[in-house]
């Protein structure tokens, strides 16, 4: 466990109870998202269709939650903004290398815990196919945006809706002028009105909207994901009716599981959601 903040809301009791997971993501902290869009991609279930519910998990499984994906903080030596993949951030490691030919092969020193890592990862798999096709687990990509601004261009940003207030001030007239939700043609607006920007402009600019995403982006996520656990403990609830009685359980718990490297809005998000809470 790598424990630097440890935030307290609940009791030991009640942590060692033994309840499942209903609620499984990965943290992403570069993807932009758009204003007005969710920040959770969720796997897509097909009632009629578990093959292609399996796939969908294997697809995200494969492609997101093993790889550690993130954009660089800058805080442990890695130049700020850059990408990377590891797999010390994912909890089933690749523990494979590309050769001068291209193909895969497994690190030499770690084959014992390839192989052990290897058999955990197919039997969580396993589990995940089948209960996110009954619904019993939601899974998905939790989009912190935490470092978007560092790994997307002030284009890219602009297009998504964030932008300097002196850009959203020439657009619209004020900041808080700016639509909720923007039309394509108020993005372009805003694409036009960044590019106009001098070099000094563009770097003061570019700190300011990094550091409005590290707070916004956090934020927007908190706000996504009450709706996610919300939505999961009526459908829960739901499922755990008394067939007989057709009574409800009077209360029932959501545990919600994030994996993901250091730096991808963990700590950032859990905060934003204590805030929302009142905590």
């Amino acid at each position: 466990m790598n424990a630097r903040q440890v935030f307290r809301v609940t009791t030991y009791e009640e942590v060692l109870r033994g309840d499942e997971v209903d609620v499984y993501m990965t943290m992403d902290n570069f993807t932009l998202v758009k204003e007005g869009e969710s920040t959770l991609t969720m796997v897509n279930v097909d009632p009629n269709d578990g093959d292609q519910t399996d796939l969908e998990v294997e697809r995200m499984f494969e492609n997101d939650f093993k790889w550690g994906k993130r954009v660089a903080l800058g805080s442990t030596g890695t130049e700020r903004g850059t990408f990377i993949c590891t797999y010390f951030g994912s909890e089933f490691p690749n523990l494979k290398v590309l050769t001068v030919d291209g193909r895969e092969e497994v690190v030499p020193a770690h084959r014992k815990l390839y192989d052990v890592s290897r058999k955990t990862k197919n039997a969580v798999k396993a589990v995940l196919k089948t209960k996110v096709q009954t619904g019993e687990i939601r899974m998905g990509i939790a989009h912190s945006q935490l470092m978007a601004g560092a790994g997307n261009s002030l284009e890219d940003l602009a297009r998504a809706g964030y932008a300097p207030n002196t850009v959203l001030e020439k657009v619209f007239g004020s900041v808080d002028n700016k639509p909720q939700i923007l039309e394509d043609e108020d993005r372009e607006k805003l694409v036009a009105a960044i590019k106009e920007l001098g070099p000094s402009e563009t770097a003061r600019w570019r700190a300011e909207i990094e550091k409005r995403m590290e707070i916004e982006g956090p934020k927007r996520l908190a706000i996504d994901k009450m709706g996610l656990i919300l939505s999961t403990a009526r459908a829960k609830r739901e499922r755990l009716r008394d067939r007989k009685t057709g009574e409800l359980p009077a209360m029932v718990s959501v545990l919600s599981v994030d994996e993901g490297n250091s730096g991808t809005g963990k700590s950032e998000n859990t905060a934003a959601i204590k805030a929302l809470c009142g905590l």
